[in-house]
């Protein structure tokens, strides 16, 4: 038997998995990024980390990584207004971060909006599956 994922879950990662594309793009577009290699593996290693909480809440396991989303999400508004204050030559650059918090921002808010029963009901599901695996 499959457990059921709240579908606050799969538009979530979606969000999730969207600022993950704008972050590639942005990083396309920013020459400073490109300019160093520890610049790249930095980037690199974000996105894979944003990637992994995707594919977290995507499969039910939001319990635990919304929280993690949110100090992230936290963490990403105080850095997006250093960014807005040292980037003006690029619009993209300057658009990019803006759009990917608001997306961030909302797919946060679809997590903290599952009903705590369903919560709840998804990891009573998973422990049974797992434990019907062995």
């Amino acid at each position: 038997m499959k457990a059921q994922v709240h579908s606050n879950f799969i538009k979530s990662s979606n969000l999730i998995f969207a600022t993950v594309g704008l972050g590639i793009i942005n990083f396309f577009f920013s020459s400073a990024n490109l300019s160093n290699g520890a610049n790249i593996v930095a980037e690199i290693f974000g996105l894979l980390c944003i990637c992994e909480l995707g594919l977290l809440v995507r499969r039910g396991y939001a319990w635990g990584v919304k929280y993690l989303f949110l100090v992230s999400t936290i963490f990403g508004l105080i850095l997006i207004m250093l960014i807005l204050i040292n980037q003006t030559q690029n619009p993209i650059v300057f658009i990019v971060p803006i759009a990917q918090t608001v997306l961030q921002a909302w797919a946060m808010i679809l997590l903290f909006r599952v009903p705590k029963l369903t919560e709840s009901k998804l990891v009573e599901l998973k422990s049974t599956e797992e434990n019907r695996a062995y």
